[in-house]
């Protein structure tokens, strides 16, 4: 008997080179290759070339298989077996399993982020076996990395949505294309790190998709490829806010009607609009102008219309430079959606105020 040919254990199919060249009259002869399941689960017979390589007849269980290739000859005095060699070969099957990380502390199905922002793929791997002598299957796992984007959303589109709360901005997700593959040599943690997400795409404040994950077992024999796990990551676009009926820089003595456009403000995020005196500045705390802060309690973004400020005069209320931004809270921090600076020229009459969401 040979040396234990030993994987990890688990089910699999594998091969086996066997010879019978040395019988003396082949045509006289017939070889049968007969697996005997160390678990007790059963014995198997196939009939074979003498010379030749090809696959076990059942599926190698934990604790192994022993091979027997008989050569039997068939004479007028009966039939003859000699034992011409055997050997034990154990299973083996790699192990494998991914984790997706971001920012966003949602805690959802599939984790998500935003297309602007980075996130870490942790994947684990256990089971491989080094050597030349060991099959390609035994020694290597694929990372296969795709992604789809949603069906783009035209101005058109967006500008029929002023005014009301979409639900169903993000629904076609087109067919994924391959980003990446790779070849996992190694047992053990490794992270992958993305500096931003992957979503194909030319602008930020409209693209989203799917990002997907997947390690595979390769294939062995009669034994197709093998999903051993799969992670994805919902991607969802920066949110825009434009502010409207005030120039950058511009001297007013009477504040026009404002309008404040918003689009795809991020799940679980709050907008408002403040405004302060001075030049602009990140972190400044002005004075609200909202009415209410725009809450999306969702899992999917909102396009949520336009905001229509008849009346502002009531907050400025010196001479000089002030400053109207929009706001965003997000998983990711605070951020100026837009920002516009005025300077206030003497005679500004102060009066009563008023905003709206436009129908």
């Amino acid at each position: 008997m040979k040396s234990f040919f030993s994987f990890s254990p688990a089910p699999l199919l594998c091969g086996l080179l066997f010879s019978a060249t040395n019988l003396a009259s082949a045509d006289l002869w017939m070889t049968s290759l007969v697996q005997k399941q160390l678990d007790g689960s059963g014995t198997f017979q196939t009939y074979v070339d003498a010379k030749g390589e090809g696959v076990s007849v059942a599926a190698v269980p934990e604790g192994g298989s022993e091979f027997f290739l008989w050569a039997i000859k068939y004479a007028d005095s009966g039939m003859e077996e000699t034992l011409v060699d055997s050997e034990v070969v154990g299973a083996y099957m790699p192990e494998g399993t991914l984790k997706i990380r971001t920012d966003d502390p949602y805690n959802g199905p599939i984790p998500r982020t935003r297309i602007d922002q980075g996130f870490k793929v942790r994947y684990t791997v256990d089971g491989l076996v080094s050597g030349n002598d060991a099959p390609e299957a035994a020694r290597q796992v694929l990372l296969d990395h795709d992604v789809a984007a949603y069906e783009p959303i035209t101005n058109e589109g967006l500008l029929s949505m002023i005014g009301s709360i979409v639900q169903g901005l993000f629904e076609n997700l087109l067919p994924a294309v391959d980003f990446d593959q790779r070849m996992i040599t190694k047992n053990g943690k490794k992270n992958l790190k993305f500096n931003v997400a992957n979503i194909p795409g030319n602008d930020v404040y409209s693209d989203a998709g799917v990002e997907t994950f997947r390690l595979y077992a390769l294939p062995d024999g009669q034994v197709a490829q093998m999903l051993l796990d799969e992670a994805q990551i919902q991607v969802w676009p920066m949110s825009k806010g434009t502010i409207t009926g005030l120039t950058d820089q511009g001297s007013y003595s009477s504040i026009p009607e404002v309008r404040v456009a918003l689009t795809n403000l991020y799940p679980d995020s709050t907008t408002w609009v403040q405004v302060y005196k001075g030049e602009s500045k990140p972190g400044k705390v002005g004075t609200d102008v909202t009415e209410a802060h725009l809450v999306v309690d969702d899992v999917i973004p909102r396009a949520v219309g336009e905001l229509v400020f008849r009346d502002l005069q009531q907050y400025f209320t010196d001479e000089g430079p002030w400053t109207l931004e929009v706001l965003s809270e997000t998983p990711f921090g605070t951020e100026i959606l837009d920002s516009v600076e005025i300077n206030i020229a003497s005679g500004l009459k102060l009066r009563g105020s008023f905003n709206s969401l436009s129908e």
